[in-house]
């Protein structure tokens, strides 16, 4: 829960919706290939192809979009969970620093960082 509370409600909701869109447009082109199949003769090669084109359009916006949400929540979730970190270190008391080396302070935050 905290993870989603870093990330954002709000964005991790336009995440889903951008991922349940492009699932829809992904059924909705095996379902109009389904029905253009037993229709071909009411239908153009230039409408099917305008068709299926807006549909796959449709799927790779919605795709791109799912991704760049998703990336972009990564970041704001990487930045508060860091500024946490850095607060809570900066904060601690100097017995703290007086036993712990400032190497292992900084690979720690080093694979923190890498890892998130």
């Amino acid at each position: 829960i905290s993870y989603l509370r870093d990330v954002g409600f709000g964005l991790c909701g336009l995440v889903l919706l951008s991922t349940l869109m492009m699932q829809v447009s992904a059924i909705a082109m095996s379902a109009w290939l389904a029905f253009w199949s037993t229709h071909q003769a009411d239908f153009s090669s230039s409408q099917f192809l305008l068709i299926s084109g807006v549909i796959v359009g449709g799927n790779a916006l919605f795709a791109l979009l799912r991704s760049f949400l998703f990336a972009l929540g990564g970041l704001r979730a990487a930045r508060r969970i860091y500024d946490q970190l850095a607060s809570a270190v900066f904060n601690s008391p100097l017995a703290f620093f007086e036993h712990t080396a400032a190497g292992a302070l900084i690979n720690r935050f080093g694979k923190d960082s890498n890892t998130i």
